[in-house]
């Protein structure tokens, strides 16, 4: 009896975004906007921030979705970076 082989090869998946104005990088925001708030401000948008970061990338994987390259400078503060509540995306 003949034997097939099949052979698959891996499956590449591209996510494709658009840059939401108004919004800057958050490594903008980080060197830029966040320096010129109160201590007391700095550290609870940290966290926000932080918190806001983790929560995207947990999405993002139960989505099946990585990102190859994550850094602040790949990351948008959607929004007005002067808003209390910056949006990540």
């Amino acid at each position: 009896p003949r034997r097939f082989a099949f052979w698959a090869a891996p499956v590449v998946t591209y996510l494709m975004t658009r840059k939401s104005e108004p919004s800057i990088t958050l490594a903008d925001y980080l060197g830029q906007v966040l320096p010129t708030r109160p201590p007391e401000v700095q550290q609870a948008a940290r966290r926000r921030l932080t918190l806001a970061l983790a929560r995207l990338v947990r999405l993002m994987h139960d989505r099946s979705l990585s990102d190859r390259d994550p850094k602040a400078a790949n990351i948008l503060v959607e929004g007005d970076p002067e808003a209390a509540e910056p949006r990540l995306t």
